[in-house]
């Protein structure tokens, strides 16, 4: 066995193989694991996949944890609002010019304030161009909206 540093604390330990990089503290080794998932998630589709559908299936299985949790908690819930207005500030801080009177622009960001209602004609552009390919007159109409 060789002596190695530690990547996470840099005390020296005896390796158990030449690629291992942290010791067998809990702290290092806990380290070592969320490193490791950081890794899995950018770069492993199935794997973020996968978490992504244990996360959906536990807020399934909990259903209002987090109200409750806010609830019995006003400080986190004082502290996230807190947080949340300084990204507002520091976001339309580095807007584009054009962008800033939108405000907040935390849900519904692709939402489009204009209103495509009226009368459209449709032509094809792709496919077979078949003699009989007629354009369509159709009429859009908003039903709910803002």
């Amino acid at each position: 066995m060789t002596q190695t540093r530690c990547a996470c604390c840099g005390d020296l330990f005896a390796a158990r193989r030449n690629d291992q990089r942290y010791c067998f503290r809990k702290e290092c080794r806990r380290k070592r694991k969320g490193d490791l998932q950081k890794k899995k998630l950018a770069t492993d589709l199935t794997y973020r996949m996968n978490h992504a559908d244990a996360q959906r299936r536990w807020r399934e299985s909990h259903k209002g944890y987090w109200h409750r949790y806010r609830e019995s908690h006003p400080w986190y819930a004082e502290r996230n609002r807190r947080l949340q207005r300084h990204r507002n500030k520091r976001r339309r801080k580095w807007k584009k010019p054009y962008m800033r009177d939108r405000g907040a622009g935390i849900a519904k960001m692709d939402a489009q304030p204009i209103d495509i209602s009226g009368t459209y004609r449709l032509i094809p552009l792709s496919g077979p161009l078949i003699a009989n390919m007629d354009d369509r007159i159709v009429r859009l109409m908003v039903v709910a909206g803002s």
